[in-house]
């Protein structure tokens, strides 16, 4: 596959997360957070559980069993406690905030890498981090509604997602899609004994149903399997470009799908965090 086609597979990608938000909110009413948590990461895990199903027999051998299970830890934190933090954070305020708070992950891994890694953190990177905390006290101040402690949980699931990319790294020997599938299916597991999912109505709306697709099988999934195959073909900095593309997609599609008031403190918010994002991650 070509540069090309695989820009326009990550355009995608960016364009189907930044529909996260909203949708997810559009549909929190009919399904509880731990119901959709769960069936996001259990629709993510059948479709790619084909993957593990070819390679069973190497899992099932005794010096894997380590990775297996750091794999399912990176899944539970990943796509369980932080999802789970993120929805019940979706029901207390606006999807704009929500999206934009929750995608500053890369200022939380340079922190985390900067503390456990001694890594050397570059002028950019310590400006990257001073505005990604500025961006976020502006838009819990941009009189946007909702609760305050849904800004904080936004606020400590988005550290969840640095912790879980930080961890991540030391998994870069493994093929990332498998690590993704045991993932989700530690994920199901976790999620599970709390989604209560047998009291799920079964008369679920067409909308929310089909929202309920899309997360597991576009947002999870499909867009898990191109991101880590771009990331195969291409320099992380190259791929990492669309990441800044998700918030501000996540705005776009709050105010068109959900009415959203987009005021001058959000645009500034936004601006400032996607600039805050972008020099987190130059060295």
């Amino acid at each position: 596959m070509n540069d090309k086609k695989l820009y326009l597979l990550l355009f995608f990608v960016s364009i189907t997360w930044g529909a996260v938000h909203p949708l997810a909110k559009s549909i929190l009413g009919e399904i509880s957070p731990y119901q959709l948590a769960f069936l996001r990461a259990l629709l993510g895990f059948v479709i790619l559980s084909p993957i593990l199903i070819q390679n069973i027999a190497k899992y099932a051998k005794k010096e894997n069993f380590g990775f297996i299970l750091k794999a399912g830890a990176l899944g539970i934190i990943g796509y369980g406690i932080y999802q789970i933090m993120l929805l019940i954070a979706l029901e207390k305020i606006p999807a704009s905030a929500n999206t934009l708070i929750g995608n500053i992950s890369p200022i939380h891994v340079a922190i985390l890498s900067l503390i456990f890694l001694k890594e050397r953190i570059s002028k950019y990177q310590m400006i990257g981090i001073f505005l990604g905390f500025l961006g976020v006290f502006v838009i819990s101040n941009a009189q946007l509604g909702g609760e305050l402690i849904g800004y904080g949980m936004t606020f400590v699931a988005s550290i969840l997602w640095g912790l879980f990319t930080f961890l991540g790294r030391g998994m870069k020997e493994h093929d990332p899609t498998e690590t993704l599938a045991i993932g989700l299916l530690f994920a199901s597991i976790f999620l599970l004994p709390f989604s209560n999912i047998s009291h799920l109505d079964s008369n679920l709306s067409l909308k929310t149903a089909g929202i309920v697709l899309f997360l597991g099988i576009i947002a999870t999934a499909l867009n898990g399997i191109i991101w880590y195959h771009a990331l195969g073909k291409m320099e992380a900095s190259r791929v990492s470009v669309f990441v800044f593309l998700v918030p501000l997609w996540g705005v776009l599609f709050s105010h068109l799908y959900l009415g959203e008031a987009i005021n001058s403190l959000l645009l500034l918010g936004a601006l400032i965090i996607v600039s805050g994002i972008a020099l987190a991650q130059k060295k």
